[in-house]
């Protein structure tokens, strides 16, 4: 999903939207985590590290189904609006991951918060991105000089290189997801052979991944257990919707002067 991202922001997207979409895949994931984590841990009565490890998980935004509905419904978006819609949906996973491994880090007694934390942060972030744009620079170049034998298996290349975008980074100690999604960004924005092919089959993955997630995320849930937690369960999502989210986007958007519809839309 995240490699399907990547490969269909345009360059255009990126430079214009660049700044505010990382601003809220950041400041605005680390926000809305501690809001939602801190009535978590009120509403549910757990220690407030608990409490920050549940809002870490739930941080994140998913905006890529909502914005293809958004664009087949042909809905006239401002450029800005709609390229840090995009752009945020694919990086913010990276930061998420990175809060949730932290804090599970802190939990277990593997970690001290601190300057510990702020280094976890620094290699993750920067091996993730050099990892990511060095196998996608390399993965297009690949893709120009080898001959398949059959059109259909450049996807499967690209699913290869994907695979080592994730791979590399997480082995030298980077962020994996940080590295498909840029390895991914590089790949859509080379010209590379077969293209369309490439973006239809991923898209097509990318869609499958998500209704797979959602699946195994379903049956994981037993509905016999569901209503003894269903109060303080859309308690904390009403907080995370409501109060978190909207707090997040306003003061992670503020030095970027987006209009205050633009933000509830954003929100």
């Amino acid at each position: 999903m995240t490699t399907a991202r990547g490969l269909q922001t345009p360059w255009r997207a990126f430079r214009l939207a660049w700044r505010p979409a990382i601003a809220l895949s950041t400041v605005g994931v680390v926000i809305t985590s501690a809001i939602t984590g801190v009535a978590a841990a009120w509403i549910l009565g757990v220690p407030v590290l608990l409490g920050l490890l549940l809002g870490s998980i739930v941080g994140s935004t998913d905006a890529a189904a909502v914005f293809s509905i958004l664009r087949e419904r042909a809905l006239n978006l401002r450029e800005r609006v709609a390229a840090t819609l995009e752009i945020e949906s694919g990086s913010n996973d990276p930061m998420a991951v990175l809060l949730t491994l932290a804090l599970v880090s802190i939990l277990i007694g593997e970690m001290d918060p601190g300057w510990n934390l702020v280094g976890f942060f620094l290699q993750q972030t920067i091996l993730g991105a050099l990892g990511g744009v060095a196998v996608g620079w390399l993965g297009a170049q690949l893709l120009n000089r080898v001959e398949l034998s059959a059109a259909g298996l450049y996807p499967v290349l690209t699913v290869a290189i994907a695979l080592l975008a994730y791979g590399v980074p997480a082995f030298l100690g980077g962020s994996g997801f940080l590295g498909v999604y840029l390895a991914g960004l590089v790949l859509g924005n080379s010209k590379v052979v077969f293209k369309r092919g490439i973006l239809m089959a991923h898209d097509g993955g990318a869609w499958m991944a998500q209704i797979s997630m959602f699946i195994m995320l379903g049956l994981l849930a037993t509905p016999s257990r569901l209503p003894d937690v269903a109060l303080e369960g859309l308690a904390i999502a009403g907080v995370l919707v409501f109060v978190a989210r909207p707090v997040a986007v306003t003061l992670a958007l503020l030095p970027f002067r987006f209009e205050w519809r633009e933000l509830v839309f954003l929100s």
